[in-house]
């Protein structure tokens, strides 16, 4: 249905339609049409019908355009409402008056050969009530058409605006994540280099591969869940080598996370944030402990790693300090609105980090 209507509006008939006003005759016709099988289905067809159609048009729309097109803009948006209602009033008058001519002459035209005419047999203020009603119906119906139009013309623009505004905080955030991500890799190398050469080969091999990832793998809103796996993967193979020997790290996949799609690296800050604050003590277990699992709807996340007891400044830094985690807690807001829950809890040697999403359909 919308690839439809999208078709329409990119069609060369409804490009006319629009230049040339033509669906205000299509309203008015159907408007009159209305009120014509209601009150006087026998001369739906009549000559005399289709003239007092025309002219009551006419007469109703010199009350109801600049009604839409000026007071309201000058008047009521700036909540003017005295003026607007004076104004809306004289308007009214003027369609009455207009109408009721046109009705008037039509009437006297057809008068011995159409039996609408008896329905103006009584008094001039008569009348001049029924045309009052007639043109304050039509002024007003417009006025409804066209707020609803405004109103869902504003509605499209700002979730137009929204979604731009999201898009490219979006683009900021992850501008200013992958810097800090080359940053610390890029340290990690340095110090490969010094220690060993060949591991730092090895290290460059898979820093390649996560470049190579990250430049053209992941430019969609969306990505298969199996490639964030496979980036975890090197990412954590890449940091084992960096890390002293005594912390063991465990990387535990469910089987069933192929089908998945996620938002690329909003998994990697918790994971490099818990190698860079695992402690590294030889009197306590040292360790890194990652799971990721798909059940039904969800993806359960969580990394465990231990932590140095004796250092309140390493632990205020898990909270406060640091880009990436700021950054993914604002991307997890932007793009899981209401769809994902966050628990990170810090004890006395253990920080912890649960994160549960609600995937998008596919």
């Amino acid at each position: 249905m919308s690839d439809l209507l999208s078709r329409w509006k990119e069609s060369e008939a409804y490009r006319l339609i629009v230049r040339y006003k033509l669906h205000h005759i299509v309203f008015w016709a159907g408007y009159h049409l209305f009120w014509s099988v209601l009150f006087s289905p026998k001369n739906l067809f009549s000559t005399g019908n289709a003239l007092l159609m025309l002219v009551s048009s006419l007469g109703y729309a010199a009350g109801a355009y600049p009604n839409v097109y000026y007071l309201i803009p000058a008047y009521l948006k700036r909540r003017r409402y005295f003026q607007y209602i004076l104004s809306f009033l004289v308007c009214v008058l003027i369609a009455s008056l207009l109408s009721g001519l046109g009705y008037y002459i039509v009437l006297s035209f057809f008068n011995e050969s159409w039996q609408i005419a008896a329905w103006f047999k009584g008094t001039y203020s008569e009348f001049l009530g029924i045309m009052v009603c007639n043109a304050f119906t039509a002024v007003v119906a417009v006025m409804i058409v066209k707020l609803a139009k405004d109103y869902l013309k504003d509605q499209k623009r700002t979730q137009a605006l929204e979604k731009e505004k999201l898009e490219t905080e979006l683009k900021f955030l992850r501008s200013q994540f992958n810097p800090h991500f080359l940053f610390n890799t890029i340290n990690s190398i340095h110090f490969l280099i010094e220690k060993d050469s060949k591991m730092a080969t090895a290290t460059l091999s898979k820093f390649s591969d996560l470049l190579r990832y990250q430049l053209y793998e992941c430019n969609e809103p969306q990505i298969p869940l199996k490639k964030e796996v496979h980036y975890l993967a090197n990412f954590i193979a890449l940091e084992k080598l960096r890390v002293n020997k005594n912390v063991s790290v465990a990387l535990d996949v469910s089987e069933n996370v192929n089908g998945a799609q996620i938002a690329p690296f909003i998994l990697m800050p918790f994971v490099e944030n818990a190698f860079k604050h695992v402690s590294k003590g030889k009197q306590q277990e040292n360790y890194i402990r990652i799971s990721l699992a798909q059940r039904e709807k969800q993806i359960q996340f969580t990394v465990e790693n231990s932590q140095e007891p004796a250092e309140p400044k390493a632990r205020d830094a898990v909270y406060y300090g640091g880009i990436g985690l700021t950054n993914v807690k604002r991307r997890l807001d932007l793009l899981y609105p209401q769809q994902h829950a966050l628990q990170i809890s810090s004890q006395n040697e253990t920080y912890s980090v649960e994160l549960t999403i609600d995937l998008h359909e596919n």
